[in-house]
């Protein structure tokens, strides 16, 4: 079997694997917080000229995604007004996401030398942790949470076409993969804003694998980055869900953040106690956001102290926490100091971590088998 067809299978593993977790979603029913205004009473959801104006200039309870629009107004016109359609779309999609992630950990874990079974055993681990863990179920269950899993998949598959750039270096075929990543760039930055963040991991990706930032080729990005916060802060100016500072201060919002970096950590490595709304008050709880904040300056400390040693793990850490930015209450939205959603996108990069670990250590049977157990016991919570 060629590497090509062996990529693309084991990719269609990972995206199989995780449609069948969580294919049980599409008998569920419409979640009554906000699915009703955005999907079920959303008389917009059409392709209509009327609606087509609506999707790419109208928003809903403060969120601007025209391409999120368009895949709900799709998944209607398939499958009718009812829940299923739109539940086994958000499956379908995040399926994908399992699928793309495989193949970009694939080309992140296999640097020259390694042997390419550990590293396709690495990049399934990094995957399926990814797609299995219970925090993906807000994001793939709830309905209006599509943005989620459609962004996603243009933030992935921009990062596997910019991979493909720079090992391709500055052939015509770099340049074509560089192009290709900037439209599905700017198609995620049309599905939710906060993949608005995606220049700056671009950045982290020339230092890993071009061996310096290329700030100029990023210059370009400026454009739908401004496109996508011009809309959205239009969104919630309008909405009213935007909390002020007089409200909610700088040094609330700077221990909010604090605590949303040691959150999705914790999380991830211990996926107990999850909820679909945390509503912790930095003023009635304030222990917590303290532990949290000398926890992350701890950890900031010792990361700067491997910079030089550990630079993987340090750009690691730095696509994590910009990727968690713009859910960190930094631009204060809503009520809740965190949510499972907002972890879609940060833990790829302590996924991929994870995929490491295992990539470097696939010869030894305790480290497979542990492995496997930790994959079966995140989906046996899922």
């Amino acid at each position: 079997m060629t590497e090509g067809r062996r990529g693309f299978f084991l990719a269609a593993f990972a995206g199989i694997v995780t449609a069948a977790l969580f294919l049980p979603a599409s008998r569920y029913p419409l979640l009554n917080w906000d699915d009703g205004v955005n999907v079920a009473r959303n008389a917009h959801l059409n392709f209509s000229p009327a609606g087509l104006i609506w999707m790419f200039t109208g928003s809903s309870l403060g969120h601007w995604h025209p391409l999120t629009w368009l895949t709900l107004a799709l998944d209607r016109v398939v499958w009718g007004p009812g829940p299923f359609g739109y539940h086994l779309g958000s499956v379908l999609w995040h399926a994908l996401n399992a699928a793309l992630f495989f193949l970009l950990a694939r080309l992140l874990l296999r640097p020259a030398g390694r042997d390419a079974r550990a590293a396709d055993l690495g990049a399934m681990l990094a995957a399926l942790a990814w797609s299995l863990h219970p925090l993906r179920v807000e994001s793939v269950a709830w309905i209006s949470e599509r943005r989620d899993v459609v962004s996603g998949a243009f933030v992935l598959g921009a990062l596997l076409a910019w991979t493909r750039g720079a090992q391709a270096g500055e052939a015509p075929a770099g340049r074509r993969f560089r192009r290709l990543a900037f439209v599905l760039g700017s198609a995620a930055m049309a599905a939710k804003v906060f993949t608005v963040v995606l220049p700056g991991i671009l950045l982290i990706l020339d230092a890993r694998l071009r061996g310096r930032p290329r700030w100029r080729e990023k210059l370009p990005w400026l454009a739908p980055v401004a496109l996508s916060l011009a809309f959205n802060v239009a969104a919630q100016v309008v909405s009213g869900a935007a909390v002020p500072l007089s409200v909610f201060g700088l040094r609330a919002r700077l221990l909010q953040a604090a605590f949303g970096l040691a959150f999705y950590i914790r999380a991830s490595v211990w996926p107990v106690g999850l909820s679909p709304l945390y509503e912790a008050s930095t003023t009635l709880t304030p222990l917590p956001f303290y532990f949290s904040a000398a926890a992350v300056a701890a950890a900031a400390a010792w990361l700067w102290t491997q910079r030089r040693r550990r630079p993987w793990l340090v750009q690691a850490a730095f696509a994590y926490a910009l990727f968690a930015l713009p859910a960190l209450g930094l631009f204060k939205s809503g009520r809740m100091t965190a949510a499972d959603r907002y972890s879609y996108l940060p833990c790829l990069p302590l996924a991929l971590l994870a995929g490491a670990a295992l990539a470097r250590a696939a010869a030894r049977p305790a480290a497979r088998a542990a492995a496997l157990l930790a994959l079966v016991l995140l989906a046996a919570a899922t």
